[in-house]
């Protein structure tokens, strides 16, 4: 799951009371290295710690956790709405792919089958040219 608005969000509230990392971590606990991480949009922890750090901050700075965690949501629903579609898109060029693969295979053997319709058209007319 991508969290990087979320952590942009803590990064701007922390930010915009004037706290260091260090100070965070004073009252959190959370070590600066992860504050930095979630704001940054990484996953340094497991997905369970992740969250539970993003709502241990989001309460300290006093901001909406249900607000947070909703664009989460609503970005992982365009996510997938978009993957969707990306998935159709490639099964249509999936097809046509293959339509034209087996067109390249075609050709080849449409021409070997004239070569030897000539070859046995010859082989006819020199037979009854020559009496055969």
């Amino acid at each position: 799951m991508n969290y990087s608005k979320i952590g942009h969000r803590l990064k701007l509230a922390r930010e915009r009371k004037g706290l260091s990392h260090e100070q965070v971590f004073e009252i959190t606990r959370i070590q600066p290295s992860i504050l930095k991480d979630i704001e940054d949009g990484k996953a340094s922890v497991s997905p369970v710690f992740l969250k539970g750090f993003i709502k241990t901050y989001a309460r300290f700075l006093g901001l909406d956790i249900e607000d947070l965690f909703k664009e989460v949501k609503e970005d992982k629903k365009e996510n997938k709405n978009q993957d969707k579609e990306n998935k159709e898109q490639d099964k249509d060029e999936g097809e046509k792919s293959k339509k034209q693969n087996f067109l390249k295979h075609l050709w080849p053997l449409v021409g070997l089958f004239i070569v030897f319709q000539i070859f046995f058209w010859i082989i006819n007319t020199s037979k009854k040219d020559s009496g055969e």
